[in-house]
């Protein structure tokens, strides 16, 4: 098995190099999408657990600024 991920890793790092834009870009997209789901998360969780959760309101606006960089990336 690790020498299957070698190999995988070695070839996604020779597509890196060869097209550097791309691979940025879908990190960027990558980032943006994890960003989105997580505030997402955050905001139904502060808002369903508001009355059991101490400082829920930092909790949502964590949420809301996720959402708000998962949009700009």
């Amino acid at each position: 098995m690790p020498l299957i991920k070698g190999i995988i890793l070695v070839i996604l790092s020779i597509l890196v190099f060869m097209n550097p834009e791309g691979a940025i870009l879908g990190l960027a997209l990558y980032i943006g999408i994890a960003l989105l789901f997580a505030g997402f998360v955050l905001v139904i969780s502060a808002i369903s657990y508001s009355s059991q959760i101490k400082g829920w309101g930092w909790r949502l606006a964590e949420g809301l600024l996720d959402i708000f960089v998962g949009f700009i990336l």
